[in-house]
């Protein structure tokens, strides 16, 4: 296992560019990556490095990257003259961060792990402050960070069990990659504990950035209008679904429909992109009006599943509802934020499968403020409950809310520990 990390990067300068290339090219035929911007990924530059300080953030995608926005701001607020990069590795996050990121802050996608790409990347944009959030392990990229020289710190780190399990089998390689950061803060003390055993000097436990998020972004004249065109019909979100979850969605929307015979149906799928092919999977299998948002048709009074295909409107859409099920869960995807629904005053339910938020699932149960469905006959029986019940909406939603501001005092941690790494901005 020693050997492990020299062969990793062996084949990837040798052999993986080849492949990597190719692979690349593929993705931006499937609409996986932007074509025009495929040479970030080999680590060129498509904008002119600012001059002064530059801060580097990075986040692998969507999740990562919107629990960065609070970070981003303060710092800007705090160093009027300094740049924020922010890269990230997918297109939705991507399109959050063209519409969210605020001045002096700019978007990059980060280069694949070849040592040639990392070291390209780093010459050009040459940081002087570098902050990973809670991301994904890429070796090369991490040494080419580490020889750089500028503070490195791994902010709101989280290892699952299986990965604890995983760096538990290569020690060594654990060890000298997990060193290279300079401080480490962590969502929990498993994590922290883990780490300290591993080799890294310095850790805290600060608990989970993203409850320092601000709510998502609003756009309310929209949200009026589709209020309006919703009418005084009941209804219920289904948010940032995978396929396998849209069917169990449109059959318990006919189920419910035999109680509630004006009931509507909000559906946001996790990729936007995918509206029409489920528009028609939808139209096809199950006797339903769909409407589609992507297009500019409105949800009459016919419209049994209206299907937002578009991208940044997720907080209109929890904004108006106040019944929630959070989709990537009654498949094996590991959840979605909770946090960003409770933010927003919604009454939650999710699938058993959790496990990319299984430390946030479980604050939010020792609340009682959120609750599991196994199957559809649980979805069905848990939705009728709260279209039934606006008083049991409203104590699920408030006490969802509680938990974020119980947990609001992250951010400050993760800014007073950063304090002897901010020192570089100010020389």
């Amino acid at each position: 296992m020693t050997l492990l990390f020299p062969l990793y990067r062996f084949l990837a300068r040798s052999l993986a560019p080849m492949f990597l290339k190719k692979h690349l090219q593929q993705r931006a035929l499937s609409g996986k990556e932007e074509k025009n911007r495929l040479g970030e990924r080999y680590g060129h530059a498509s904008k002119i490095r600012p001059k002064g300080k530059l801060i580097w953030i990075h986040g692998a995608s969507l999740g990562e990257t919107t629990a960065s926005l609070s970070l981003i701001n303060r710092f800007l607020d705090a160093y009027p003259e300094t740049f924020i990069l922010v890269t990230s590795g997918t297109i939705g996050s991507a399109k959050m961060l063209e519409k969210r990121l605020p001045e002096r802050a700019f978007h990059q996608y980060v280069p694949l792990d070849v040592p040639r790409w990392c070291q390209r990347f780093i010459d050009t944009w040459n940081p002087d402050l570098i902050l990973w959030i809670e991301s994904e392990i890429w070796p090369n990229l991490l040494q080419s960070a580490k020889n750089h020289k500028a503070p490195f710190c791994l902010v709101n780190a989280h290892l699952s069990e299986k990965s604890r399990r995983f760096w538990s089998y290569i020690p060594k390689t654990a060890k000298r990659i997990l060193s290279c950061f300079d401080t480490v803060m962590t969502q929990t003390t498993e994590t922290e504990l883990f780490l300290k055993k591993h080799g890294v000097k310095s850790t805290l436990t600060t608990g989970n950035l993203k409850f320092s998020a601000q709510p998502l972004p609003d756009d309310p004249p929209k949200r009026e209008v589709l209020k309006h065109q919703i009418g005084g019909r009941p209804f219920w979100l289904a948010a940032s679904t995978h396929p396998g979850e849209e069917d169990l969605i449109a059959q318990a929307h006919l189920l419910l429909k035999k109680k509630f015979p004006s009931l509507l149906t909000l559906l946001v799928p996790r990729h936007p992109e995918r509206g029409e092919a489920l528009q028609t999977m939808l139209s096809s299998s199950y006797p339903l009006r769909i409407d589609r948002r992507s297009v500019e048709t409105v949800p009459s009074r016919e419209t049994d599943l209206y299907l937002m295909d578009t991208f940044g409107e997720l907080g209109i859409a929890y904004r108006l509802a106040d019944i929630v099920f959070l989709g990537g869960s009654l498949v094996n995807i590991g959840g979605h934020n909770l946090i960003e629904p409770a933010l927003l005053n919604c009454a939650i339910l999710h699938g058993p499968y959790m496990s990319a938020q299984q430390k946030m699932q479980d604050l939010f149960s020792q609340n009682q403020s959120i609750e599991q469905v196994k199957n559809l006959h649980n979805l069905v029986r848990s939705l009728d409950k709260l279209l039934s019940s606006r008083d049991l909406v409203m104590t699920r939603s408030k006490r969802a809310m509680d938990v974020t501001q119980n947990q609001a005092q992250v951010l400050e941690q993760v800014w007073q520990h950063l304090a002897p790494f901010r020192k570089r901005l100010e020389s």
